[in-house]
């Protein structure tokens, strides 16, 4: 199982995990790449449990937190954490599942949460 999180700052931080096979990503990946318009190096957005591997977008500003988190949960989890990687979203077009359901559900425009809910498995609030 390979999991790919990405997040929103919107409204404090929303964290959102696509989770699956790398069979499966691999047929989820070619159909990402073809929604993607001329010009774009992703979709655009306007107005990980059981996962053997992660993979977490590449935010320049987050990373040394990234890091100290992820270093973290791997010490206090070391038989269970999963390895985990650093991509650029431009470079894994899997990184845009995570990034649309994350903004589905921070978005305050009226239907976008009922329009995702049938995929999202598990919401965990985690209060600072």
């Amino acid at each position: 199982m390979h999991a790919f999180v990405d997040e929103t700052k919107q409204d404090g931080l929303l964290l959102a995990t696509a989770i699956g096979t790398p069979a499966t990503f691999a047929i989820c990946r070619k159909s990402i790449r073809a929604l993607i318009l001329p010009g774009q190096d992703r979709i655009h957005f306007t107005a990980a449990i059981g996962a053997h591997r992660m993979v977490v977008e590449q935010d320049d500003s987050l990373l040394a937190a990234d890091l100290r988190i992820l270093h973290g949960a791997r010490r206090a989890h070391a038989a269970t954490a999963p390895n985990y990687a650093h991509a650029r979203a431009a470079a894994e077009p899997l990184l845009r599942i995570p990034d649309a359901v994350a903004w589905c559900l921070a978005t305050r425009k009226p239907g976008w949460r009922a329009r995702i809910a049938p995929i999202v498995g598990e919401t965990i609030r985690v209060d600072p």
